[in-house]
Formats: C-alpha cells, structure tokens, sequence
C-alpha cells in the first residue's frame, strides 16, 4: 500500500513537472512505468499461472506467492482432464470470471478453475473445458451458487456419459 501511495505521488510530481521542465508527457510516462517492477515471465507455463495468480488478486505477486503454486497444480490438473492445453484453459478461465463480473457476479479464478476440476477424475477423450465453463456461466447468471452449478454439471454429464 505504502508503495501505491508513492509511485501515485511520483507520477503526480512527475506530470505536473512535464510543463515547467520542457518534459514530454511520453518520457513522463515512461518514467513512471519504470518505478513499477513487473516480473518477467520465465517460461510459458509459469507466466500463466503467474498471471492467473495476479488477476486473481488484483495486483502483481511476489514469485514465491503460494497461490502461484496452486494455479499451476490446476492447470497441470486441468490440463489432464481437458482436450485443451493450459494456455487454453487458463485464457479460457479468465474470460470466465470477467464475464461473470460483466454480469454482476463476483466469482474468484481459483474456485472457477477448482469447480472445474472437480466434475471428473481420470482424462477424459472428448471434454472441452469451453464447454464446461460454458455450462458454469449460464448456470451462474440463472442464480445458481458456485456449488449448486458445479452440482448441476456434474448431473449434466453424468447423463450424457450414461447415453
């Protein structure tokens, strides 16, 4: 927190000195920008969960954030689950979570992705992790909670599994 204040105290100075030192607004920026650490990501696989980490909180993390762990456990999960691969999975995860939100529901990334993995053990030939989330978000704007959906597509593809 105390470093928001500072960096937002910094692009204060910073902007209102553009005028009087002959500073473009461009350099100013860049100046700013440069105050913030942002991480690089590593490798594809940890970028993602880093990434899925950070949405998930709102903020950039520390790397040694144990919540970095626990996005890239689910995706590794996930990933034997669905037909889709991990970048997939956890676009396709955030996209959830903003539709939600872009509908007034608040649902955090990681009980979506852990929802998710609870509808089955073991791989499965043909599911789509699309349509699972597809399921979940209608199911969610129809007023189900978070675990009456998971329920409900659990049922769904039991079912359909049974035909």
């Amino acid at each position: 927190m105390r470093l928001k204040f500072l960096i937002a105290i910094l692009a204060c100075l910073l902007l209102c000195g553009c005028k009087d030192k002959g500073i473009e607004y461009d350099q100013a920026m860049e100046q700013i920008e440069a105050a913030f650490e942002r991480p690089d990501p590593q490798s594809e696989s940890e970028s993602m969960d880093y990434m899925l980490a950070c949405l998930d909180a709102g903020y950039y993390l520390p790397r040694d954030d144990a919540s970095i762990e626990k996005f890239r456990a689910l995706l590794q999960q996930l990933d034997e689950k669905f037909i889709e691969d991990e970048t997939q999975i956890g676009d396709m995860s955030a996209s959830t979570k903003f539709l939600l939100r872009d509908d007034g529901i608040q649902e955090s990334l990681l009980n979506i992705m852990e929802g998710m993995d609870q509808l089955f053990s073991g791989k499965s030939e043909d599911m789509e992790y699309a349509e699972c989330t597809s399921l979940y978000m209608g199911m969610r704007k129809k007023e189900y909670s978070h675990d009456n959906a998971v329920k409900g597509i659990k049922m769904l593809l039991r079912g359909r599994s049974d035909h």
